[in-house]
């Protein structure tokens, strides 16, 4: 009984996959896909990625950002790697071509950051000071520095000796 059961399941998938039906995964790509919304996604960080599957700066899943593909379109050209799109209202989904214009890095970074001061202690700062003249130390697990390790070892050595 069960062998009739997957002979007829097997009957109906072939019959359905000659009629066009297909149910491999590459035929249920893209909008052949019944949960297909048109290939546009809002990112988490409010950016829009589109699906371009030829595109040639597309990632391994087929999509592109939004922003840099209407660029391109306009440029009619493909963006570098060293070229940033900015959004000049600030809204990240707002991809009309007003809206967009093409920076270097350094100058996307310059009109993001300009007059930003940064409060954050450099990496100098969060090293240990030695236990007896406060000098920063090079090693995060020590806790004397190196002149005063040696005058303490000295002195134990000279102390010992007596």
């Amino acid at each position: 009984m069960l062998d009739t059961r997957v002979n007829e399941a097997y009957t109906k998938y072939i019959i359905n996959y000659k009629q066009g039906g297909c149910q491999v995964r590459e035929c249920r790509k893209g909008n052949k896909n019944p949960n297909w919304k048109g290939g546009r996604t809002k990112l988490p960080n409010g950016y829009v990625r589109i699906k371009a599957y030829d595109h040639p700066t597309a990632m391994k899943n087929g999509y592109i950002s939004e922003h840099r593909y209407v660029m391109e379109k306009h440029l009619g050209r493909i963006l570098l790697r060293s070229e940033h799109v900015h959004h000049t209202n600030g809204i990240k989904d707002d991809n009309r071509i007003e809206n967009l214009v093409v920076l270097t890095v350094g100058a996307h970074n310059t009109l993001h950051f300009k007059g930003r001061v940064y409060n954050r202690p450099k990496w100098r700062d969060r090293l240990p000071q030695c236990l007896d003249c406060n000098k920063r130390l090079s090693r995060m697990d020590a806790k004397r520095c190196v002149h005063c390790h040696r005058r303490i070892r000295k002195q134990r050595k000279v102390g010992t000796q007596n």
